[in-house]
């Protein structure tokens, strides 16, 4: 399963013709704008990612009696 924040293609390109007015140099625009939601993707991934270790390192930690969550 993929994200929902993750978007598609379609989306993505979709998005980026809904602003091409305002662009005087659409390849340059184009170039921007990947780079930016490449950017916003792999933030996600990040998180995500540094969210499931977070909870594993607490499980498995817990299971050995080493960390007790506290709250």
């Amino acid at each position: 399963n993929s994200s929902p924040e993750l978007r598609s293609k379609k989306a993505l390109i979709e998005n980026f013709i809904n602003g091409i007015n305002e662009i005087d140099d659409v390849l340059a625009g184009w170039r921007t704008f990947v780079a930016e939601e490449k950017e916003d993707i792999m933030n996600n991934v990040k998180k995500y990612y540094e969210n499931r270790t977070i909870i594993f390192l607490t499980e498995k930690l817990s299971e050995v009696n080493l960390f007790r969550p506290t709250g």
